[in-house]
């Protein structure tokens, strides 16, 4: 079997779902011109186009609303932190309305919605962007929270999601 990275499961599960369903896009800060920060989501604006791979500005609260209100609409976004530490610019829309919208309709609205990013320590980053949040997020009813060990179940966890 071959080995692959993170990085390279990551950018075929999510090209593998969009090839499947054209309603799931990506949007985070550099995912499109500069291919992701770790480069996740590399040749992806190539066979996707603009309007499936978009760059956004480095706000992510915004960002994280607009995908609440498109997955409410029928689409299935798919958000990259630039590290999930960002996330908590966020964090309003994502444990609010994100996973809540729901139960909160009375299940006439669903928000199906991947947030996504690395977390933890990394590399030559700093404190503010070497941090964990998943048992935060894991306490916020409405979510399903992952930390895939290994390549093979980082792929079919995104696959599902």
């Amino acid at each position: 079997m071959a080995e692959y990275t993170f990085r390279e499961v990551i950018a075929q599960a999510m090209s593998e779902e969009m090839r499947k369903d054209e309603s799931i896009y990506l949007m985070g800060e550099e995912v499109a011109e500069y291919n992701g920060a770790y480069k996740a989501s590399k040749g992806m604006l190539d066979e996707f186009g603009p309007k499936r791979i978009i760059d956004t500005p480095i706000a992510e609260l915004g960002f994280a609303g607009i995908s609440v209100g498109a997955a409410m609409n029928g689409n299935r976004p798919i958000v990259e932190f630039m590290t999930f530490n960002f996330s908590l610019v966020g964090i309003d829309q994502i444990i609010n309305n994100a996973a809540k919208i729901r139960q909160m309709s009375g299940g006439q609205w669903n928000c199906p919605i991947v947030f996504r990013g690395p977390t933890a320590s990394a590399g030559q980053l700093g404190a503010t962007h070497s941090q964990a949040f998943e048992s935060w997020y894991a306490n916020c009813p409405g979510l399903k929270v992952v930390v895939p060990s290994n390549p093979y179940d980082a792929k079919g966890l995104l696959k599902t999601a």
